[in-house]
Formats: C-alpha cells, structure tokens, sequence
C-alpha cells in the first residue's frame, strides 16, 4: 500500500473534525488513512493550529539536523563513543527523542489438558504432511478420538480444497 504523506492543514482539518464528533471509521474512509494515523495525530498535535503545527514540524527538523551535524562533527575527530555515553550528551544537548520500548506480552498461563471421561465426547484434527520416494508431497488428515487416542478416520491427498456452498 501507497504511504500518504497528509500536509499540516488536512491534519488539522482531520482532527477538528473529530472534535466535533465525527467517528473515527467514517473519517477514515473520507480521508484514506489508517486509524492508528489518527490516534498517533490526536497524541501529538491535538489542541494545535496550522501555525503552531509547521512550526513544530521545523523543530524536529531542526532537531534532526543537529543530531546528525553533532554526530559528524564527533567522527570528524575521531572519538569513538560507545552508545550510553551519546545518549547522555544528547539528553544534556536537549536533542533526545523518547525511544519507544518494546511491547511485551504477558507470560501465558500453562492450563493442563482437559481428559475426557468417555469415548467420543471430543475429538482432534491434526494435519501432517511427507514426501515420496518420487518427491511427490501428500498430506494427511488424521481424526483423533481424545478419550483412548484411537485414530477414527484418516483422510490421504495431495491437497485439500475448501469446498464451501
């Protein structure tokens, strides 16, 4: 998909019009953006007009400019720095940018295996896939009873189609 590149005023526009109360889906569909565009917007510009919009945009150009200046003139003269020490220098240069950490999911919780009390209450399907001797390759369809592990039906073919009605 095509990056679009939406200039100060249609950000602002876009955001007005939210505040006035036009959903989020709709506008969306109007303007051709993705909703997490809007919401990155809503966080970092919200409250803010054309003006204020471009000249904060020409700060963090600005800003990157400098970074990139300041990290020339350091190789320039051949100062080798290792990493926390240039974050140190940029906090103090006020030329830090907030470094977003990785998102971490939540340990998963190991639930042991319901066992079944009598044949037939719960079954498993399990696909498994070789080759021939030909390097033709064939899948299985294996039907599993849970309850004493016995192999109800196994459907053999080189694939399986969906066949909806």
């Amino acid at each position: 998909m095509k990056k679009k590149r939406f200039s100060e005023a249609q950000i602002v526009k876009v955001l007005k019009e939210a505040e006035a109360g036009v959903p989020v889906a709709e506008l969306h569909r109007q303007h051709g953006f993705s909703k997490s565009s809007f919401y990155q917007w809503k966080a970092k510009y919200a409250g803010m007009d054309v003006p204020s919009l471009c000249r904060l945009k020409e700060l963090e150009e600005e800003n990157r400019w400098l970074k990139q200046m300041y990290a020339y003139r350091r190789n320039q003269r051949g100062i080798s720095w290792n990493h926390k020490r240039v974050y140190r220098v940029y906090c103090a240069m006020k030329l830090n940018l907030r470094v977003k950490p990785k998102k971490r999911l939540p340990k998963r919780k190991a639930n042991p295996l319901i066992q079944p009390d009598a044949a037939n209450l719960s079954w498993s399907l399990d696909f498994k896939s070789d080759n021939l001797s030909c390097w033709r390759a064939f899948r299985t369809l294996n039907i599993i009873d849970d309850f004493n592990r016995e192999v109800l039906w196994i459907e053999v073919d080189t694939s399986f189609i969906n066949r909806e009605s």
